[in-house]
């Protein structure tokens, strides 16, 4: 999940350069002040206290108040930071479409403005899985950025890695080391080393694990937390989802002790901030559970995996490509432990939540009667095995590992 946290992860920032001179009225003074101990607060990691100081400033700078432009967008899309490092993402989309509604009044749709606050409301969209409506946002503030000799290329790099982010979402890898790669480029270029840019590197480490290339995405992954940890911290949230991708590489590497180890640092590093048992880490704990799965450590598994799933079907609240991607694997564990029943229900479900037509789905699962005389093994277990097999070639391209 901005594998996903990598950019929905990022430290609460200060109102935008372009907001902060001329000299500011009293009014606007205030306003920064409280953004500036928001700041504080997120960089010790109390996002409560955080998010409290941002509902002051913004009940300050709301319409009809009249201050500069763009200081009520940013103090929206810094309290939707700290909503987003609480697990609140319905709330911070909201305030994120918020504040891409205020920039456009201000500096009309096309504005550079306005592609920055639309690539972070799409960035939040890809967490909760609305990749229909995150796409064309990114696409639209790309161009923006691009035309605009202006711009900051840096800003453009922070769309271009957003993108990318999304790409391996889809299973769309090829697509997301080439955007991950200009974005990388873009910063060098800029000669800007800082977290933004440590995450750069995180998010083209983790399109090169998706395609196997593990000898080229681990020294980026390296890079990544070694300088995300002299940037922020070591136990920032923003180096949670580069240890999980490097954990993956080490459970490919059947070094799965240590894999352990980085992703149990990711949850606890995510549980510190959003809360013990929180859904912001479930997407490390899914990641865990599969390490577990391929040790044959069923018990351990099932510790991780089966409230994980619990707790993201209260979060979505309904039929979701991500719920149907934990539920494939809850399901690929009760098979594991031979629960037939059980397995072929959680499959059924997920198949039928992640299919385009469900009903089509639906019919095709079932295996003949004829052929059942054939198999020696147990019906419900060559049923299961089935949905199995179906569910891996719909999730094979739905959904990124």
């Amino acid at each position: 999940m901005k594998s996903l946290l990598l950019l929905a992860a990022a430290l609460i920032c200060c109102a935008n350069a372009d907001v902060q001179s001329p000299p500011a009225s009293d009014l606007e003074t205030r306003i920064l002040d409280l953004n500036a101990q928001a700041v504080e607060k997120g960089k010790q990691g109390d996002y409560r206290a955080a998010a409290a100081l941002l509902e002051q400033a913004r009940a300050s700078c709301r319409p009809p108040s009249v201050v500069r432009p763009g200081l009520y967008p940013s103090v929206l899309a810094n309290l939707a930071d700290a909503q987003e490092q609480l697990g609140n993402w319905t709330e911070a989309i909201q305030l994120l479409q918020q504040a891409v509604d205020a920039e456009e009044k201000s500096g009309g749709p096309s504005s550079p403005a306005v592609a920055r606050m639309q690539v972070k409301l799409a960035s939040a969209l890809v967490v909760i899985g609305n990749f229909t409506e995150a796409e064309p946002l990114l696409h639209s503030a790309i161009a923006v950025q691009r035309n605009a000799p202006k711009e900051d290329r840096f800003q453009l790099a922070l769309s271009l890695t957003a993108l990318a982010l999304l790409q391996l979402n889809l299973n769309r890898a090829e697509e997301a080391e080439h955007n991950a790669s200009e974005a990388v480029a873009l910063a060098r270029a800029e000669n800007v080393e800082n977290a933004d840019y440590a995450s750069m590197l995180g998010v083209l480490g983790s399109a090169l694990v998706v395609e196997g290339q593990r000898a080229r995405a681990l020294p980026l992954l390296n890079q990544s937390i070694a300088m995300l940890g002299k940037t922020l911290s070591p136990d920032h949230n923003r180096v949670a989802p580069v240890l999980v991708q490097r954990g993956l590489l080490e459970a490919a590497d059947h070094k799965y002790g240590v894999a352990e180890q980085d992703m149990n640092h990711a949850i606890a590093i995510l549980d510190r901030t959003s809360g013990a048992g929180g859904p912001n880490a479930d997407w490390a704990r899914f990641r865990l559970a599969r390490v577990y799965m391929d040790e044959k450590k069923l018990s351990e598994a099932e510790t991780v995996l089966a409230p994980a799933v619990d707790r993201q079907r209260k979060f979505f609240g309904g039929p979701n490509i991500r719920l149907a991607f934990y539920i494939r694997e809850l399901a690929r564990l009760r098979a594991m432990e031979k629960r037939w029943d059980e397995a072929g229900s959680l499959y059924r479900e997920a198949i039928a939540m992640a299919a385009v037509q469900p009903p089509a789905v639906a019919s095709e699962i079932t295996e003949p009667r004829e052929m059942a005389a054939l198999d020696p093994r147990p019906a419900r277990e060559k049923d299961v095995r089935r949905l199995e097999h179906q569910a891996n070639e719909i999730f094979g391209f739905r959904t990124a590992e």
